[in-house]
Order: structure tokens, then sequence, then C-alpha cells
């Protein structure tokens, strides 16, 4: 119960942002400037058409927030995927934040959810019942328009045992905010 809440949460906090977030200007990109959004699963190459990133600060710790997402189908719970990072301090370029148990007070930390092309939702974080599947992120470069860089790790089902390895990943995304 807790782990459905917590996707659905996670879920709203994604369409929200780039709800939000889209203006005319500032609107995720749908892969006419470059940006890609790009991965295999278990092998099999897969790449989102449109993308968008945002970074922020909150008021509560970890107080500094990075929101990435690569789709294709937009208002769907099918080819998608998300990561979000945690800091204390600026989300920055040539730092590695990796996987740790879903709790604001370890940082810096990312999680990701990904829903395949059949819907399945995929996880990186840690729940009371579920080991810590191995992601991380390594962002490479960071301007006030885009954020470049690379992701591997595992996922595992949400509802299930099934467990994917994330290879190769890599993205330069649209800054929205």
């Amino acid at each position: 119960m807790k782990k459905t809440g917590l996707i659905a949460m996670l879920l709203f906090a994604f369409s929200a942002f780039i709800g939000c977030k889209k203006q005319d200007n500032q609107s995720p990109n749908n892969n006419q400037s470059g940006y890609y959004f790009r991965f295999k699963a278990d092998g099999k190459k897969t790449e989102y058409t449109t993308t968008a990133a945002t970074m922020e600060m909150g008021d509560a710790l970890p107080n500094h927030t990075g929101y990435f997402i690569g789709y294709t189908e937009s208002g769907t719970k099918k080819n998608n995927f998300a990561f979000r990072l945690f800091d204390t301090e600026d989300i920055k370029a040539n730092k590695t934040y990796t996987e740790a148990a879903y709790n604001a007070s370890k940082v810096p930390a990312a999680y990701g959810i990904w829903y395949n092309a059949d819907g399945t939702c995929l996880l990186s974080f840690k729940t009371t019942a579920d080991p810590i599947q191995p992601f991380k992120v390594t962002l490479t470069e960071v301007t006030s328009t885009s954020v470049k860089g690379n992701f591997s790790g595992k996922v595992k089902e949400q509802n299930g045992s099934n467990i994917v390895e994330i290879t190769e990943g890599e993205f330069y995304l649209k800054r929205i905010d």
C-alpha cells in the first residue's frame, strides 16, 4: 500500500513539473533541437523523443532537487523514464548521484522510475519490502538551458520480481526551469 502511494505521488510530481513548467517558450523538447534520452534495457535499445529537466531549491532538506524525464507518450503510463536527484548542494556537473534508500537525509542520492512500452512500472529505489537496486546518474554538463549526463543500474518491477538491467543510458535534456 505504501509503495503504491509513493508511486502515485512520484508520477503526480513528474506530471506536475512538466505541466506546471510548460509555457510557450519553455515547453519540453520534442527532439527538434538535438536533445535525447536513450538507454538499453536488458540489451534492447530505447530512445524517447521528448525530454525535459528542471532543478530547483526547496525549503526542506535536501533542499536541492533535479527532475529529469524522457518520454514518447505524454499523459500515459507507457514509454517514459524519469529520475530524481537530491542533494544539500546545488545539482551540478561532474558529480555522480547514486541510489540510496528513499530517505531525504541520505544525500546526494538518485532514484529512477520507468514505465516500459507495456506500461509496466519498474523502480530503482528501495522500499521496506525490497532490496535496493543499484542505480546511478552522473551529470557531465549543466548549463542554464540544458543538462547532459549518463545513467545505469537496475530497476525492479513494482508488482513482481522482474529486474531489468539499464546500461548505456545517456541524456541531453532541455531545461524548463
